[in-house]
C-alpha cells in the first residue's frame, strides 16, 4: 500500500514493513495518514510493524502522542521495531522509549534485517501464546 509519505507492505503473515518515501517531519497530519494506512493494510488484526525511520527529520510531540494513543486504543500492535540511521539515533531513541514505555515490545535497530527478524520472532511468540 502506498500513501503520499509511506510505503507499507506485508513481509509475511502478521508482519508489516513501513518505509518513509522521503525525508519528512512526522507531523500530526502525517501521523494520521500513517495510522489510517496501517489500519487498512493490517485489517485491524494483531500484527508487528517494522518502521524504517531513517528518513525521519523530526517527530512532533502531538504526532508521537497521537500514534501512542492510537496503538493503545486499537490494541492491535504486538510489537514495533524501528530502524534508525545511526547508533546515536538508536541510543537516543531507546532513552525516549524507556521514558514513554508502550504496553507492547518496542525496539530500535540500525539493521533492517535484525529489525525484521526480531519483529517476526515477536509475532511467532504471540501466535504460539508465549
Amino acid at each position: 500500500m502506498e500513501t503520499e509519505h509511506f510505503m507499507i507492505e506485508k513481509i509475511e503473515e502478521g508482519c508489516f514493513r513501513a518505509t518513509m518515501k522521503s525525508h519528512i517531519e512526522f507531523t500530526l497530519e502525517v501521523a494520521k495518514e500513517f495510522d489510517d494506512a496501517a489500519n487498512e493494510i493490517t485489517e485491524m488484526k494483531k500484527h508487528v510493524m517494522v518502521f524504517n525511520a531513517t528518513k525521519l527529520v523530526y517527530a512532533h510531540a502531538d504526532a508521537r502522542e497521537y500514534i501512542k494513543e492510537a496503538q493503545e486504543r486499537n490494541g492491535t500492535a504486538v510489537a514495533v521495531a524501528f530502524i534508525a540511521k545511526s547508533a546515536f539515533s538508536k541510543v537516543a531513541g531507546n532513552v525516549f522509549l524507556t521514558v514513554t514505555g508502550p504496553s507492547f515490545p518496542m525496539r530500535l535497530f540500525t539493521s533492517s534485517i535484525e529489525a525484521e527478524n526480531w519483529a517476526i520472532e515477536r509475532y511467532r511468540e504471540y501466535e504460539a501464546g508465549v
